[in-house]
């Protein structure tokens, strides 16, 4: 059972069960929607989860607090319009970070990747992370809350990036890896320290498995787009317009 994120990060998993991947390297592999590490490390904790996805801050984190976790595979790093700061369209923020100031930000977890960002985008724009109000909202509710006048800003990873942008007209604030950031290693897949060790095969199989979805993946914008729509239920034309991370697999800890 392996925790996941409803964004396009985690293709390589669903591609991996789709083509039988996983079940070439006799792993019989289930997804569960997790809002991210937040609740991801305390159900690997738990055993409710075998491996879990998510960015890199909550295990190395979770490592320093204690909580014995060893990676795994690597999972995405960050391209131009991967992630994005989304404002409504007659917020007079479209390309003016500096124009946060003051403003109610939504991320998806706090201490995490999208925290990360955002600190170095207000410094970059010359402004403070006490400048603005940050608040959690989990990914699928944050074109609702925008939408609603809840918060001024959300972050959102693609799908949400185009779907924001097309069902209620959002604009971009700013790319969110930019300068310092330009693809950096966002994410990937871990377990506890206990799993990793008495399950060391099953490790093995699920990265080798994980890289060969990813280097399918890269190689077909076709295919990536139809396992993204099959586990999204968005459309393929909007699909189309979807800016992918660069799939990874392996480990690289330089």
């Amino acid at each position: 059972t392996v925790g996941v994120l409803p964004i396009v990060d985690v293709a390589p998993v669903h591609l991996a069960i789709e083509a039988g991947i996983f079940a070439d390297e006799g792993l019989s592999v289930t997804p569960e929607l997790v809002q991210g590490g937040a609740a991801a490390i305390p159900a690997l904790q738990a055993g409710d989860l075998d491996l879990a996805y998510d960015a890199w801050p909550s295990f190395l984190i979770a490592n320093q607090q204690g909580i014995d976790l060893r990676a795994v595979t690597d999972g995405v790093a960050a391209t131009a319009g991967f992630t994005q700061f989304l404002a409504t369209s007659d917020s007079g923020l479209e390309g003016d970070p500096a124009g946060l100031a003051g403003m109610t930000v939504a991320l998806n977890t706090l201490g995490n990747i999208g925290e990360l960002v955002l600190r170095e985008t207000l410094s970059d724009a010359g402004l403070a992370y006490d400048d603005v109000t940050v608040v959690e909202i989990p990914f699928p509710e944050m074109g609702a809350a925008l939408d609603a006048g809840s918060v001024d800003v959300i972050w959102a990873s693609e799908p949400g990036v185009t779907a924001n942008a097309t069902t209620i007209g959002a604009i971009t604030v700013i790319d969110s890896y930019v300068d310092d950031m330009e693809a950096f290693p966002v994410a990937g897949y871990f377990a506890t320290a206990e799993f990793a060790a008495q399950n060391p095969n099953t490790v093995a199989a699920f990265t080798r498995a994980v890289q060969a979805a990813a280097d399918l993946l890269n190689r077909d914008p076709e295919r990536l787009v139809e396992v993204v729509a099959g586990y999204t239920e968005l459309p393929l034309d909007l699909l189309e317009d979807v800016s992918f991370p660069e799939y990874r697999g392996g480990l690289d800890p330089e």
